[in-house]
């Protein structure tokens, strides 16, 4: 026992003796704010074809936590031309998982510029590659005076 003691008092002697340290290694991590709205798929204006027209190929992304507002605005409000021609639009996702709800805007020359929205959920898939949409509009009354017939539609993002 009491070679037992000696060993265990010369072993308490030899840790209390040495030295001790403990390393801090920090990590840090920052990833850039990115919403960004690509239309680079669609060559040209639209046009009407026996009174619609459609454009797909639209891609959306953003990768804040919270989500984003994706806006869609006529600048005119309506077809501005001999006469101005109303038509209504709806911005939906193709194919997917439903995560983003349709933004439907009737642009009938009352406002100018016209505008509806929606919030999308901040998610891992629209974060990375994000959403396809399709832009798809309709004439509310046909084009039947000669002249040209124009409006611009623009979509943004904004973190919300």
């Amino acid at each position: 026992m009491k070679k037992l003691l000696i060993a265990s008092a010369t072993a308490a002697a030899l840790v209390s003796g040495s030295a001790f340290a403990i390393g801090g290694i920090d990590i840090d991590n920052d990833i850039a704010l990115s919403c960004d709205v690509d239309v680079s798929a669609i060559s040209g204006p639209l046009t009407f074809e026996n009174g619609t027209a459609t454009a797909s190929g639209i891609g959306i992304q953003c990768n804040d936590s919270d989500g984003a507002t994706v806006r869609v605005t006529s600048q005119n409000g309506a077809l501005e031309g001999p006469v101005t021609v109303a038509y209504s639009l709806a911005l939906s996702q193709v194919g997917g998982s439903g995560e983003f709800t349709t933004i439907n805007l009737n642009a009938n020359g009352t406002t100018s510029p016209a505008s509806a929205d929606t919030d999308v959920n901040g998610s891992a898939a629209f974060a990375g590659d994000g959403f396809e949409l399709e832009l798809a509009l309709a004439l509310v009354d046909d084009l039947v005076f000669a002249g040209r017939y124009r409006d611009t539609v623009t979509i943004d993002i904004t973190p919300l």
